[in-house]
């Protein structure tokens, strides 16, 4: 199961799941009810879904907390919770339009990327490999 679970390509997984149904038939079925997605390498996006990042999530805090944190703990809470919903409810009202896979920025620095690789060459080196050079 591990081996399936590991598999980074879908005929990888594929054929690790054929031997795990030559060893029992009822670990195959109950593996094949769940969606690959949730629980195979090749199966999880490697598509970021959001713009925000962590650590700028985390900057925001420590700014927000710098004026409330001699404040008693209500007060501090409050002081803190007022400016990130409002943050929050913008970044989600900005978005509900938006309609696409990934983020108008992520999307914005893919499109980037996708024209700068234009100027890339690949070689086959073996196997599943390729050597790049741009």
């Amino acid at each position: 199961m591990w081996n399936a679970a590991k598999s980074s390509t879908e005929s990888e997984w594929n054929s690790e799941m054929n031997k795990i149904k030559e060893i029992s038939k009822g670990a195959y079925a109950f593996l094949m009810a769940v969606n690959p997605q949730s629980w195979t390498w090749y199966g999880f996006s490697n598509w970021c879904k959001s713009d925000c990042l962590l650590n700028n999530m985390c900057e925001t805090f420590n700014g927000y907390i710098l004026e409330a944190r001699d404040k008693p703990i209500i007060t501090l809470v409050e002081m803190v919770r007022q400016p990130l919903m409002t943050k929050l409810i913008e970044n989600r009202e900005g978005m509900m339009g938006y309609r696409g896979p990934i983020c108008p920025k992520i999307q914005g620095k893919v499109e980037k990327l996708k024209s700068q690789s234009r100027k890339c060459t690949s070689h086959w080196v073996g196997g599943g490999l390729f050597k790049v050079r741009c």
